[in-house]
């Protein structure tokens, strides 16, 4: 359950589609990044690894669970990076 939870939240944080322009680019990217073995697909293997380091980021204490406090924090905090790379492509369109 975790790691769909995990899953959506990423995909949410970097949907392609609602993104803009250029976030085919991010979306290569992100791809890129989770397919760690370069194979050209993402196995559910190296999707649990990106969601198992994400759920180790969130968990504040290091107890192995996410209190709704720190898996909102988590979430606050893939949001305002995602609005932060929003801003970042809004300034090199404009140049």
């Amino acid at each position: 359950m975790i790691l769909i939870l995990f899953g959506a939240m990423i995909l949410v944080g970097n949907n392609a589609l609602a993104q803009g322009p250029h976030s085919y680019m991010r979306g290569e990217k992100y791809f890129d990044a989770n397919d760690t073995n370069e194979d050209g697909k993402i196995s559910l293997d190296e999707h649990q690894e990106k969601s198992e380091k994400c759920f180790k980021k969130m968990d504040a204490d290091g107890d192995g669970n996410l209190i709704k406090e720190e898996f909102c924090q988590g979430w606050r905090k893939s949001q305002e990076y995602v609005e932060g790379m929003k801003k970042k492509e809004k300034k090199l369109l404009r140049k």
